[in-house]
């Protein structure tokens, strides 16, 4: 069977259900390094009878698909090519990782078809695709994000809805709440505290290094963090 190509919405669906870590090793992901793991490997779908003794082994029906949310999970690389590399078998394990992936594949697969259908959504996994896999982000990178991480934030638990959202290594944003802005100042409340920037359109050097965000309590960058006294 042809190999699965992975959809940007499909990798944050899974991502977005199922949390910021690795399933097999716990390894903190992110929107951008995060890979989509097949549980029941997808070389099965190649050899039918050994696909078919695993769905028996670990009491998945006949039309058990391989390709489906009820087969993924999140992963980091170097655990993704290992199984690849493993002979594998079923096993305890493996039965809890499906029950989890199928727990929670209705809720995977409204949050990818919201992503599809909504325009703003939609625009932002474009740009997400499209962006680097670290380094410095853009301006108007960051800006047209602000959907996508808005709507991670608000489908993730809700004792988590509050952290900043990794999009690269180099690369954490969250909400931003504008307290007040007299047209000359702005006032913003974020995940590192409240700070105060600039109204209207600030320029680069008023901009954090990091993220782009130009409202600071101090040194710190309050969207994500970072100390950027330059």
């Amino acid at each position: 069977m042809a190999k699965h190509k992975f959809k940007q919405t499909e990798r944050h669906a899974v991502y977005s259900t199922h949390g910021e870590k690795c399933y097999l090793c716990g390894a903190a992901l992110t929107m951008k390094s995060v890979e989509i793991d097949h549980v029941i490997p997808e070389s099965l779908g190649d050899d039918p009878e050994a696909f078919a003794a695993a769905r028996e082994a670990l009491g998945r029906n006949d039309d058990f698909d391989l390709n489906s949310y009820e087969n993924w999970l999140p992963a980091c690389r170097p655990c993704n090519q290992k199984k690849r590399a493993m002979v594998w078998e079923p096993s305890g394990i493996a039965q809890v990782n499906l029950q989890r992936a199928a727990a929670s594949a209705d809720k995977a697969r409204g949050i990818a078809a919201k992503l599809v259908t909504d325009r703003n959504l939609a625009q932002a996994v474009a740009v997400l695709e499209a962006a680097g896999e670290s380094g410095e982000l853009s301006w108007e990178t960051m800006e047209n994000l602000a959907p996508i991480v808005e709507q991670y934030m608000a489908d993730r638990p809700a004792g988590e809805a509050d952290e900043p959202v990794r999009v690269n290594d180099d690369v954490s944003l969250g909400p931003i709440q504008i307290l007040s802005d007299d047209g000359l100042t702005v006032t913003a409340r974020g995940p590192y505290g409240v700070g105060g920037g600039p109204s209207g359109v600030a320029a680069p050097a008023m901009r954090c290094s990091v993220c782009g965000f130009p409202y600071f309590n101090g040194a710190r960058c309050v969207a994500c963090g970072t100390m950027d006294d330059d």
